[in-house]
């Protein structure tokens, strides 16, 4: 570590962190020196997955709403099944009234 003549002289850790904070040059020398590629490279890789999670909070968010106007759509066809069962269940029980009076109708006009 090179350090200029007009440096205060280093004596202790903070001595060296006062002589990073004043040279940033001197700083990312440091950084290259300690740290390895990967370590270097994490920073992008955080952003990279910030990026990801974002989209994926988009979709995530997307799909909710797709999901939630499919509830809406069941919810609905299942009220029209129940009233159209309803409805088959009348019918059914006017066209066995309707057998009843015939069959009843037919024995009045056999005797």
């Amino acid at each position: 570590m090179t350090v200029s003549p007009a440096s205060p002289p280093i004596n202790t850790f903070q001595d060296i962190l006062n002589v990073l904070e004043q040279d940033p040059q001197l700083l990312q020398s440091m950084r290259g020196y300690i740290l390895d590629q990967e370590l270097r490279e994490l920073p992008n890789i955080v952003a990279d997955l910030v990026g990801a999670v974002n989209q994926l909070a988009a979709v995530t968010s997307a799909n909710t709403e797709r999901i939630d106007r499919l509830e809406a759509v069941v919810a609905q066809l299942v009220e029209v099944t129940r009233s159209n069962t309803e409805r088959i269940d009348r019918l059914e029980a006017t066209v066995a009234q309707l057998a009843a009076d015939q069959a009843e109708l037919k024995a009045t006009v056999a005797q």
